[in-house]
């Protein structure tokens, strides 16, 4: 069984579907996937793009973004690390309209039991479950 790493591209054609022989070409092969022909793997740093072009670059919405990245999380035999964490980032992303990075850093924090995140960035005051911090209140 082949073992392979996909990266961003491959997902965006599979999601997008804006070239209909690349998009054909990713289809057949998250089918393989799924049929257990070939073991498949990725990682955040791949979905932080994935939301990234989807966002910027398609213009689409948070919603929808949030269902092409649970629909991927749901694919069977595709490996991707801190799923659960990646899930409930998209979930704030979605409801709290901040970055999708700062998202998966608050659900990892929290995830891990983390009640501080220390933080310039104002947008983990709309997180409940975190209260952000800034260095000079530790160091003070």
């Amino acid at each position: 069984m082949k073992k392979i790493f996909i990266d961003t591209n491959v997902f965006i054609r599979f999601l997008v579907n804006d070239n209909k022989k690349i998009s054909q070409e990713a289809m057949k092969l998250f089918e393989r996937i799924e049929g257990g022909k070939i073991k498949a793997e990725t990682d955040l740093i791949v979905i932080t793009e994935i939301v990234w072009v989807l966002s910027s670059f398609y213009k689409i919405k948070r919603q929808d973004i949030f269902e092409y990245i649970s629909l991927l999380l749901q694919i069977k035999n595709l490996i991707i690390k801190n799923e659960e964490i990646i899930f409930e980032a998209l979930d704030l992303y979605r409801n709290k309209s901040i970055d999708f990075i700062d998202a998966f850093c608050a659900s990892f924090a929290m995830r891990r039991k983390i009640k501080l995140l220390c933080s310039y960035d104002k947008d983990f005051d709309k997180i409940d479950g975190i209260k952000r911090v800034e260095p000079k209140e530790l160091v003070s």
